[in-house]
């Protein structure tokens, strides 16, 4: 998915496998890293935005959603049709074979 395209998720083909580029918003520490497993008297320096690249998993055009998972992280989430962008499809290869 290295080259910027101009398509939108209506544009996807259910049966292909399809990536994007995303935001959204997750408690940050005083890094800018997200925080994970807080623990109780531990603090965080606020929400803020946080980009990644994810496979399109489901897409809810009524609603406007997508269903991704972060390829890095394998993190699931629910995104609005405006925090998505770089649509394009993707080749699932096994390194298996």
């Amino acid at each position: 998915m290295a080259r910027k395209t101009n398509l939108t998720p209506l544009d996807i083909k259910p049966g292909e496998h399809w990536g994007c580029r995303y935001r959204v918003e997750k408690m940050l520490d005083e890094n800018g890293v997200p925080v994970k497993n807080l623990q109780i008297g531990d603090t965080a320096a606020g929400p803020g935005y946080v980009e990644g690249t994810a496979f399109i998993k489901k897409r809810d055009v009524d609603k406007e959603l997508l269903e991704i998972v972060d390829i890095e992280t394998s993190e699931v989430y629910v995104v609005p049709f405006a925090n998505v962008w770089d649509i394009d499809t993707v080749v699932v290869k096994d390194d298996n074979q």
